[in-house]
């Protein structure tokens, strides 16, 4: 193990204790399934967790969007630890769903997600006008 591996698997313990993940790598390698095409394994999310590897460029992606903070800080613990913009959990899961889709049911999709935009903003709109 290096020193880098050790710091990142450090700040990855912190993390998912922040987040309420607990310490355990088949929670880690769950959430990350669910949010990503490429699939992990147990063993590779313990290795990352005990600071025995550091993941490739693509997860580190995945678990920077999946906890909310900053590509740099999570690899190399550099800047700050917050992103400006974090993609939640759903948004990483419908993501996935969507990978899954054929063009057809993905048109339906899109076509809902229109439909309930628009719907929102005609509930919205009088209430601003309200204020």
């Amino acid at each position: 193990m290096t020193t880098e591996q050790v710091a990142f698997g450090e700040r990855l313990k912190k993390l998912l204790a922040e987040k309420g993940f607990g310490t355990g790598p088949t929670r880690l390698a769950r959430e990350f399934n669910a949010c990503s095409a490429k699939q992990i394994s147990v063993h590779a999310a313990r290795k990352w967790i005990e600071g025995e590897s550091i993941p490739t460029q693509g997860n580190l992606r995945t678990l920077s969007a999946m906890f909310g903070v900053e590509l740099n800080w999570l690899r190399f613990g550099d800047g700050e630890q917050d992103a400006a913009e974090s993609v939640c959990r759903e948004e990483m899961v419908l993501k996935h769903i969507f990978r899954d889709l054929d063009s057809g049911q993905r048109s339906v999709l899109l076509a809902t997600a229109y439909a309930l935009k628009a719907q929102r903003s005609a509930l919205v709109k009088p209430i601003a006008q309200a204020a």
